[in-house]
C-alpha cells in the first residue's frame, strides 16, 4: 500500500489563521491612509511634539509622577521610546524636530492587535470561527473607532484598549480550561497570571481600564457559566490593585477645575443621556466629530433630557425582565460598563466640553462584536451574512471617508464645526492653524467666536492675546494675557507672554516680574527663559542674558529663536566666531529664518567676506522683502565692494520700509557723496 501523500504546509494551518491574516488586511485596507497624517494642535502639542520630556526621550520622569492630571507613565513611557526613533529635521518636520509616521503606525499597529484580541475572545465565547470574525470586523472597521487610531493622541485609548482586551483573553483562557486541570496545589495558571500583569499595564495606560476586571468577570459570569463568588474571588485582587491609581487620578483632576458641576441627583439623567447618544451612533455612525458638545451643562437645560436620559434605564430594566439570555446580558453589559467610569456619574474635566466621546467607546465595542457574533452563530444564517456583508461594508466606507477628516488640524477643525457649528474649541484650534498660514485677521474672528461662546476660555484670551501682538495691538493683547491669568493665575504661557508685551510697552519691571513668575511654576518652560534673555539683553545685562539663552537651550535645543538671540548676544561681547555658530545653528533648524540669515550675514561682512555676507542678506530678503535691516546691511556690503549705486538703491528700499531707521540714512549720505566724488 502507498503511504498518503502529506498536503503542503500552507493547507494545514487553521482555518483561524486566515481569518487572522483577513481581519489584518482589513484594517489595513481602513486605516493604513493615517500613517502619513501630520500631528494635530489637539494634545498632540502637549502630550508629544511640545512636550520635552517625550521630545528627549526622559524615560524616568513620568514614572515619578502625574503628567496632565493623568498618571499613564506606560503611555508617555512608549510616545518617549518613538520620540527616540522619530528625530528628524526641524526642515523635514515644520520646525517640530520630530515626524508624527512612526506614531501613526503605533496606533494603527495596536489597533489591529486590539482586533485580534477581540477575534480570540470571541473564539473562546461562541466557540464558531466564522462569527467570531464576524465580530472582531465589527469592532475593528466601525466608524467610531477612527478618532482613536487617526489620533496621535488617542494612541493612549488604543493601547490601554489592547491590554485590555489581552487580559480579558488571557482570564477567559483561564476559565474556559476543564476544570479537573485546576487542582488544589497547583502553582498559578499562567493565563491568570498574564491577565493580571496585562491589567495592571492597561490601567498604567489609561485609567479607564479599571473596568477591565469587571467585563472579565461579567463574561466569565454569563457566557462561561461560572459562578458569582468565583469570578469575584478571582477578579477583587486586580481591582484592588487599580485602586491607588483611580485615587492619583481623581486628585489631578478636581471638581472645582470644571466650570459646573451636576447634582448627584442629576448625574444618572447625564450617564442615561451618554448612552443614548452611544447607541446611536452605534447603529448610525454619521456626522462624528472631536467635539459634540453635549456638556451636562448643556443637556440639562433641555426638555429632551428626560427622555434621552431615562430610555436607556427603562429598556434595559425590560431586556432584563422579558429576555434574559447570557450573551444579551453580556453584550448589553460590556457595552455600558465600558464607558461606565466616563458616562457622568463621576465629574471629568473633559465634560466641561462634552460627556461624550469616540475614544470613550474603544473597549466598549467588544460588547456589540459579542452580540453580532452571537447572532451569526444561530442557525438560519444566509440572510444573516448578506445584511452582514452589506453593514460592514458600509461601515468600512464610512470609516475611510471619516479618517480622512484627521489628516491635519485645519481639516479636522473645519469638520468639527460642521458637526458642532457652536464648538469653542474648534474655533479656537482653527484660529491656531489660521495663525500659522500668516492670516491673522482671521484667526482673531476665531478667537473671538470661541469668546463669544466661552468667555471664561482663558487659553483663547492667551491667543487672541498673541494675535493682536503681532498685528502690533500690544496693549490690546496684554489686557487679554490679563484676562487669561485673571482666570487661570498659574497660566505659565500667559505669565511669559505677558512679560514680552510689557516689555515692548517699556514696563521693564513688570515684564520680568512675570518671567520668573512663568519659571517659577514651571522651571522647564523654554519660552519664559527666552523672555527674559531679551529684556536682560535690552538692559545691557549680557552675562545674565546670555545664561538664560543658555538655560532655553538646555531644555529645548532645538529652539531656533534662542540660537538666534544668543548669537547676537554673543556678537556684542565680541565672541563673534561663538555667534556665527548659533546662527548657523538656528539655520540648520530652520533654514527660513530670515533673521538669522540677516544676522549671519554681518557676521561674516564683520569678518570681510562680502560674497558670502550678501549671498545670506539676499536669502533675508527673499524671505522677507521687508526686512529694512537686511536692505540697509546689504547696502553696506555692496558699498565696500564699490557697487555703490545698488547699495543706494538698498538704502533707499531700507527707509521707505523704515524712515527711522538712522545707520540707513548716515550710509545712504555716505553713498551720495562717493557718486557726486566719483563723478
Amino acid at each position: 500500500m502507498g503511504t498518503a501523500k502529506k498536503k503542503p504546509f500552507i493547507h494545514r494551518l487553521p482555518r483561524h489563521f486566515y481569518l487572522s491574516l483577513f481581519l489584518i488586511v482589513a484594517g489595513l485596507i481602513v486605516f493604513a491612509q493615517s500613517y502619513r497624517f501630520e500631528f494635530l494642535n489637539y494634545d498632540d502639542g502637549i502630550n508629544v511634539y511640545d512636550n520635552p520630556h517625550v521630545k528627549q526621550s526622559e524615560f524616568s520622569y513620568f514614572l515619578k509622577g502625574q503628567h496632565l492630571g493623568l498618571y499613564i507613565p506606560l503611555t508617555y513611557e512608549l510616545w518617549a521610546l518613538q520620540a527616540r526613533f522619530a528625530k528628524v529635521s526641524t526642515a523635514q518636520s515644520g520646525g517640530l524636530g520630530i515626524s508624527p509616521q512612526l506614531f501613526h503606525l503605533s496606533n494603527i499597529v495596536a489597533h489591529l492587535l486590539s482586533i485580534l484580541m477581540v477575534f480570540f475572545i470571541l473564539r473562546i465565547l461562541i466557540k464558531n470561527d466564522w462569527a467570531a470574525w464576524a465580530g472582531a470586523l465589527l469592532f475593528g472597521l466601525h466608524p467610531v473607532q477612527v478618532e482613536t487610531v487617526a489620533w496621535i493622541t488617542g494612541f493612549k485609548n488604543v493601547l490601554s484598549g489592547l491590554l485590555a482586551l489581552a487580559s480579558i483573553w488571557q482570564y477567559l483562557s483561564y476559565a474556559a480550561r476543564d476544570p479537573s486541570l485546576k487542582t488544589k496545589g497547583r502553582s498559578p495558571d499562567i493565563h491568570y497570571i498574564a491577565a493580571v500583569i496585562l491589567f495592571i499595564l492597561a490601567i498604567l495606560s489609561m485609567p479607564m481600564a479599571i473596568v477591565t476586571p469587571v467585563v472579565a468577570g461579567m463574561l466569565s459570569f454569563w457566557m462561561l457559566k461560572r459562578s458569582f463568588r468565583q469570578c469575584l474571588a478571582e477578579l477583587i485582587p486586580c481591582a484592588l490593585l487599580a485602586l491607588p491609581i483611580m485615587v492619583l487620578t481623581k486628585i489631578s483632576q478636581p471638581d472645582l477645575k470644571m466650570e459646573f458641576v451636576a447634582p448627584l441627583w442629576q448625574r444618572p439623567l447625564v450617564a442615561g443621556d451618554a448612552v443614548t447618544f452611544y447607541i446611536s451612533k452605534l447603529i448610525w455612525p454619521v456626522s462624528l466629530g472631536p467635539d459634540y458638545g453635549r456638556s451636562p451643562a448643556f443637556v440639562l437645560q433641555h426638555n429632551w433630557i428626560y427622555l434621552t436620559g431615562l430610555v436607556p434605564y427603562f429598556l434595559g430594566a425590560l431586556l432584563v425582565w422579558k429576555w434574559r439570555r447570557p450573551w444579551l446580558m453580556s453584550s448589553l453589559g460590556v457595552f455600558v460598563v465600558g464607558v461606565l467610569p466616563v458616562l457622568g456619574f463621576v465629574a471629568f474635566v473633559f465634560q466641561d466640553m462634552s460627556t461624550v466621546a469616540d475614544r470613550y467607546l474603544y473597549l466598549a465595542m467588544l460588547g456589540p462584536a459579542l452580540a453580532l457574533a452571537w447572532f451569526l452563530s444561530a442557525r438560519g444564517r444566509w440572510w444573516k451574512v448578506l445584511v452582514f456583508g452589506v453593514v460592514i461594508a458600509m461601515f468600512g466606507l464610512c470609516s475611510i471617508r471619516q479618517i480622512g477628516h484627521w489628516k491635519n488640524s485645519a481639516s479636522i477643525f473645519e469638520h468639527a464645526l460642521k458637526v458642532n457649528p457652536l464648538s469653542w474649541l474648534a474655533n479656537n484650534n482653527l484660529g491656531i492653524v489660521l495663525e500659522k498660514q500668516d492670516q491673522v485677521g482671521e484667526a482673531v474672528a476665531c478667537y473671538e467666536e470661541a469668546l463669544r461662546l466661552k468667555p471664561n476660555f482663558a487659553e483663547a484670551h492667551l491667543n487672541l492675546g498673541m494675535a493682536l501682538q503681532r498685528e502690533g495691538k500690544t496693549e490690546a493683547a496684554a489686557a487679554h494675557y490679563r484676562k487669561a491669568l485673571d482666570l487661570d493665575p498659574n497660566f505659565v504661557e500667559a505669565h511669559s507672554n505677558l512679560a514680552a508685551a510689557l516689555q515692548e510697552m517699556g514696563q521693564i519691571e513688570g515684564a520680568v516680574s512675570h518671567c520668573f513668575e512663568a519659571i517659577r511654576l514651571n522651571p522647564g518652560y523654554p519660552e519664559a527663559r527666552f523672555n527674559l534673555g531679551n529684556i536682560l539683553r535690552l538692559q545691557g545685562k549680557l552675562e545674565e542674558a546670555a545664561a538664560s539663552y543658555g538655560e532655553a537651550l538646555r531644555i529645548d535645543p532645538n529652539y531656533a529663536e534662542a540660537h538666534n538671540n544668543l548669537g547676537i548676544t554673543l556678537q556684542k561681547q565680541g565672541k563673534v566666531q561663538e555667534a556665527a555658530a548659533h546662527y548657523r545653528e538656528a539655520l540648520e533648524l530652520r533654514p527660513d529664518y530670515a533673521g538669522a540669515h540677516m544676522n549671519l550675514g554681518n557676521v561674516l561682512q564683520q569678518e570681510g567676506k562680502l560674497e558670502e555676507a550678501i549671498a545670506h542678506y539676499q536669502e533675508a530678503l527673499r524671505i522677507n522683502p521687508a526686512l529694512a535691516e537686511a536692505h540697509s546691511n546689504m547696502g553696506l556690503a555692496l558699498q565696500k565692494q564699490g557697487k555703490t549705486a545698488e547699495a543706494v538703491m538698498h538704502y533707499n528700499e531700507a527707509l521707505k520700509i523704515n524712515p527711522d531707521l538712522e545707520p540707513a540714512r548716515f550710509n545712504l549720505g555716505q553713498a551720495l557723496r562717493e557718486m557726486e566724488t566719483q563723478r
